[in-house]
């Protein structure tokens, strides 16, 4: 079976072919589709909601794509998402860019949604000038760099409509990069860069409206296994936003045809050597579900002094009480323990491997999202 690495240093592995789940199309990052796009020499424009006040149904950051061949992604859907579809068509055939303002006014008679509050969209006409940006901005992506989207627009940009908006997008990675922007906004974009907690930010700054969106890579998640329910949870994590990452013993199970939502499928025997193989940062939701507990305690005992944000285990309090004891008798520390998700999932009772899914899926977006109580493994002692 022929296999295409993922990780320069994984000599097993299998490359899943496309995907395009409802609500995540991108197997990597939208900066890698922009680039399979330019690199096609396809025609796209970049949807971002620039702003977003009150009940809106998406905030700022949200991003979609219009190409030739139709809607990626989504910005809300409903009456708002096919005006903003008709805003990005007609750039796509004007090549130019565009902002609007939707109100989601209470007015059920005249639009089907009445969230009530107000979103500003703005859409880009992308072509092979950007090229070398978005290739920064993936390999950054990839290495785990931090930094910023900036598009600098007309003042008019934050009218109710403009269209034909002279607009450049810049990627600043370092504090240097801010040399390339005119010298009237960089004290305002340099306030943003040291802010603790960054966030998308649309502002008008001098006779420029400044959108600045902060370059974060999508969480990955790492399955441990490849049975009946880590299917299940690979196929909702993709469409939750998840890039996942599928490793397990057996190369009939750890396969792109089995997982072609999955990124990466790595085939590794008795799981020896994981945090060897892959890189484990900040960014990684890991969760063990292998076909054995044997196997689920050489996972746990390997990945227990990684930096992931989740670390879950499938299986029963009993199953957990055994692996745990096990552990601690090697010298691993109950504090250690105790950061572990077990068992894995929300308590909802589920039982088929699709219910389980939800469960675990849930967990992982509650804590992703700082969401209590449910965002501290601690709650499941």
């Amino acid at each position: 079976m022929s296999q295409k690495p993922i990780y320069p240093h994984i000599s097993r592995t299998s490359q899943a072919a496309p995907q395009q789940p409802l609500t995540s199309p991108w197997q990597e990052s939208l900066e890698t589709r922009v680039l399979e796009l330019l690199d096609e020499k396809a025609a796209c424009v970049l949807i971002t909601i620039v702003q977003s006040q009150g009940s809106a149904p998406r905030h700022a950051g949200t991003r979609a794509l219009q190409t030739s061949a139709g809607f990626e992604g989504t910005v809300g859907g409903g009456a708002l998402e096919a005006k903003a579809m008709q805003c990005a068509r007609n750039c796509l055939a004007k090549k130019q860019n565009s902002a609007a303002n939707f109100s989601l006014k209470l007015n059920a008679g005249t639009s089907d949604m009445i969230c009530g509050g107000k979103m500003r969209i703005l859409c880009e006409w992308l072509d092979q000038q950007h090229k070398p940006d978005f290739i920064r901005a993936r390999e950054a992506l990839r290495h785990g760099q931090k930094g910023f989207w900036l598009v600098l627009c007309p003042k008019n940009a934050a009218d109710d409509y403009a269209e034909n908006l002279p607009c450049t997008r810049h990627l600043l990675l370092t504090p240097e990069d801010l040399s390339m922007l005119p010298l009237a906004i960089r004290p305002a974009i340099s306030a943003v860069w040291t802010q603790a907690e960054q966030k998308p930010t649309f502002m008008t700054c001098e006779d420029s409206c400044v959108y600045l969106e902060p370059l974060e890579s999508a969480p990955t998640l790492l399955l441990l296994g490849a049975g009946h329910v880590a299917l299940e949870v690979a196929k909702l994590a993709s469409a939750c936003g998840f890039v996942v990452d599928v490793v397990d013993d057996r190369e009939a199970f750890a396969n792109s045809e089995r997982f072609p939502m999955a990124r990466t499928c790595l085939v590794l025997p008795e799981f020896a050597g994981l945090c060897e193989q892959l890189v484990i940062g900040a960014g990684h939701y890991l969760a063990i579900m292998t076909r054995g507990h044997a196997y689920d305690q050489i996972c746990l005992e390997q990945l227990l002094t990684s930096k992931a944000r989740y670390l879950g285990m499938i299986g029963s309090r009993q199953k957990k009480a055994q692996i745990f004891s096990a552990l601690q008798q090697k010298g691993f520390s109950e504090e250690s323990l105790q950061s572990v998700f077990c068992p894995i999932g929300l308590p909802i009772k589920a039982e088929s491997p699709q219910q389980i899914a939800v469960s675990i899926v849930a967990e992982l977006l509650a804590v992703k999202g700082n969401v209590t109580p449910w965002c501290s493994a601690a709650s499941k002692l």
